[in-house]
């Protein structure tokens, strides 16, 4: 097959043209009888557009001959033979030559637009599958706004396809937030101004797509605003860390602040940059005032350097580190808190810093010091309680197993058992070791091995405590011992031995013996007393009836003949004689009333007590009653409490509480107005009544003679009287199984106590 070059076929259109031209000349020159040149001017610009300036030039001058040779006179020669000729054809040689050279330089530039477009569409192609293989997205816009380019990325990160996004308005896929936040930047890009900024998309899906965008306006010759190109970089994978990574801080934040330790944290320059809320609330003071090296304001003076060199060597050394130092509350008490401190790194290994806690030990340190104390004590006891079973005079044993098979002993149940104090004293003891120069009886038999007291309370847990035993020795020597015994329990709350008291009674019970016989001897002594008292109680009755009876009689006579003398002689006498007259009635009546008196006290002795459940209040108000009369015109307040029951004979507790409160309105008579109280109080085994008033009182060195018979601490002229009223007291109280007693204060009154013992 034949191949012609493209330069040879350049030239055939040249040839080809200027003959087609010089035919159709021909033709035409025939037809109008007037050569017409304009064909040839084709037929250069042809070549010369098809070939170039060569074929160009080639046709020009085939057209040249052809038109000298064919169309100029002299006809069919090459000869020139007029100067119209020549210029005419001169005319034509610089035109088409001018052709030529234009239909070059056109083709020649065509040719090269032709390669810089194919470069082009080359680099747009190279760019394209660049963008569209991208894994940043990539949009334009138009100067409304309107999206005219997106590659396959973008498209793909919104969830859309490429042609559900074209010609829409980018803010479409933006939230009204996001929205209203993004034109504002989209009209600083008209204005020409680049920007990157944060962006949240949103999918078909309704998902949020965070991304970096990176903006720049496109301008068009002039610089006028015309669209916009941004790249746009998927970053919610990085934003879910971030929201992951602030997330968990605020979940840091939130335990630190909620736990009950204090936490801080530190950057690479060693000061503090973080306190939870815990610290901030022991210290009392602000995240400001504590960070850097704030919160050593609050440690304690003399543990400051030691706090700072420590929390420095560590750091230096990237080391763990504990120390204990005492930390200003915010009541500016000083705690002693636990420091514990170590080093931060990333996963990489990158230090970062430190972190620690503190927790408030002033409770262990005190109670470390409380326990130093007490092992202190406890120490110092120990050599007491060594000392004291040394020393003391009661013989002591310690099993130090439950089979008791070794006992240690004191001097002092050394010196009982006759052995050094230093040997095991145990019978259960094996058989080198154990002592054989006594036995153990107890009522009156001789105890087996694990009925000694020391062993069975070891075995069985119980104490035992007063039994008497009798230790016999091999010299027929017998001592008698009080044994208490009590066990010892481990951990687990099992038996790992016993203590024993023994107590050598052998003095005591020889002593019991003789008080025995004494007793028995006193007995005796005290019935034949008994038998004398009785006898003399009747002759004291007898007596008093004498008295009585022999006594009134003389005080009849006197008192009858008294009233005659004043009915006979008494308008006679003169003032002196009827005063004798009085104070001899008066004296007669004291004498009666004693005498009364007397009898009354020596019945109280002997009467016969009927007991029942009496209401003291009633009673106590009774007697008020009584004694409204006497007191008639006095001015007296009394204070009556609630009084509980009591068991007891009525008669005679009914007279000791008129003999009490007789006496308060008698001693509260030189007052303007009485105060008498009248009251009780309990206790486990006794009720205590009181009868209290604001009179002349008493001086309490005289208080035991209140209660004697005819025992006064105020003359008759002052308070009648016959001492025998609160002697009456006394006996009634005591057979009832009481006590009475007095307290008072010169002239601040007195108050008189009796008690009654609870139930009958």
């Amino acid at each position: 097959m034949l191949i012609i070059r493209p330069q040879f076929r350049h030239y055939g259109v040249a040839v080809g043209t200027v003959i087609l031209a010089l035919l159709l000349t021909w033709l035409l020159y025939m037809l109008v009888d007037a050569p017409l040149f304009a064909l040839f001017y084709a037929a250069v610009a042809i070549s010369a557009w098809h070939g170039g300036l060569k074929p160009g030039l080639l046709a020009t001058g085939l057209s040249t001959l052809s038109i000298n040779y064919f169309f100029s006179e002299p006809l069919y020669t090459l000869a020139l033979s007029s100067l119209d000729s020549i210029v005419r054809l001169g005319t034509f040689v610089i035109v088409t030559l001018i052709i030529s050279s234009l239909n070059a330089q056109l083709r020649t530039a065509k040719a090269r637009i032709e390669v810089s477009l194919l470069k082009l569409q080359a680099s747009e192609e190279r760019y394209r599958r660049l963008v569209d293989t991208a894994y940043e997205g990539i949009w334009t816009t138009n100067a409304e706004g309107r999206l005219n380019y997106v590659n396959q990325r973008m498209a793909q990160m919104l969830g859309y396809s490429v042609e559900e996004i074209l010609d829409r308005f980018i803010f479409e896929f933006m939230d009204e937030e996001m929205r209203r936040e993004k034109v504002t930047n989209f009209q600083q890009h008209q204005l020409g101004i680049k920007g990157q900024f944060d962006c949240r998309y949103r999918r078909q899906d309704g998902s949020d797509l965070w991304t970096i965008a990176s903006t720049n306006p496109i301008l068009d010759q002039q610089g006028k605003f015309c669209g916009a190109i941004a790249m746009i970089t998927d970053i919610s994978d990085r934003h879910q860390a971030i929201e992951a990574l602030r997330e968990s801080e605020a979940r840091f934040r939130h335990m630190a602040d909620t736990a009950p330790v204090l936490i801080w944290m530190s950057g690479l320059d060693k000061l503090c940059s973080y306190f939870n809320k815990t610290w901030l609330d022991f210290t009392g003071r602000t995240i400001e005032q504590e960070l850097g090296n704030g919160w050593s304001e609050g440690v304690h003076p003399d543990d400051l350097q030691h706090c700072l060199d420590t929390y420095i060597t560590a750091f230096d050394t990237r080391q763990d580190f504990k120390m204990e130092y005492r930390l200003r509350r915010f009541d500016g008490e000083y705690r002693w808190v636990f420091d514990t401190g170590i080093p931060r790194f990333t996963p990489d290994s990158r230090f970062l810093g430190y972190i620690g806690s503190c927790i408030d030990i002033s409770e262990r340190k005190q109670a470390e010091e409380q326990i130093l104390k007490l092992n202190q004590s406890l120490n110092r006891r120990i050599k007491e309680l060594e000392t004291l079973l040394e020393v003391i005079p009661i013989g002591i044993g310690i099993a130090e197993d439950a089979q008791c098979h070794h006992i240690r002993v004191n001097p002092a149940l050394a010196h009982q058992l006759k052995i050094p104090s230093h040997v095991n004293a145990s019978l259960s003891a094996p058989h080198p070791e154990k002592p054989q120069h006594f036995k153990v009886y107890a009522r009156g038999r001789e105890l087996a091995v694990d009925e000694l007291p020391m062993q069975y309370v070891a075995a069985h847990g119980v104490p035992i405590l007063d039994l008497e035993e009798d230790l016999v020795f091999d010299n027929g020597e017998t001592i008698q011992l009080l044994v208490s015994a009590a066990p010892l329990f481990d951990e687990q709350g099992q038996s790992r031995g016993c203590v024993a008291a023994f107590l050598d009674i052998t003095e005591r019970k020889q002593a019991e013996l003789r008080i025995r016989q004494l007793n028995e001897s006193l007995e005796q002594r005290v019935k034949e007393r008994t038998l004398q008292l009785e006898e003399a109680n009747q002759e004291l009755e007898s007596f008093s009836y004498s008295v009585s009876h022999d006594l009134r009689a003389p005080l009849r006579h006197i008192s009858g003949f008294v009233d005659l003398l004043h009915k006979r002689i008494g308008t006679t006498l003169d003032e002196t004689s009827l005063r004798y007259l009085n104070i001899i009635t008066q004296t007669t009546k004291q004498a009666g009333t004693l005498i009364d008196n007397l009898l009354e006290f020596s019945r109280m002795g002997r009467t016969q007590l009927h007991y029942t459940t009496i209401n003291m209040t009633y009673l106590v108000w009774e007697v008020q009653q009584d004694l409204a009369l006497e007191s008639k015109g006095r001015m007296i307040q009394w204070h009556i409490e609630e009084l509980p029951q009591v068991k007891g004979d009525p008669f005679m507790l009914r007279l000791a509480l008129r003999n009490l409160m007789e006496n308060a309105i008698k001693y509260t008579q030189t007052r303007p107005q009485a105060e008498i109280a009248i009251g009780s109080c309990q206790t486990e085994a006794e009720i205590l009544f009181f009868v209290r008033d604001n009179g002349i009182g008493f001086d309490m060195q005289y208080a035991h003679k209140l209660f004697g018979v005819f025992h006064r601490l105020h003359s008759t002229e002052q308070f009648e009287g016959t001492g025998i009223g609160l002697a009456n007291v006394r006996r009634i109280i005591h057979r009832h199984g009481g006590r009475t007693w007095a307290e008072g204060v010169v002239d601040g009154g007195a108050t008189f106590f009796f008690s009654l013992p609870k139930g009958e």
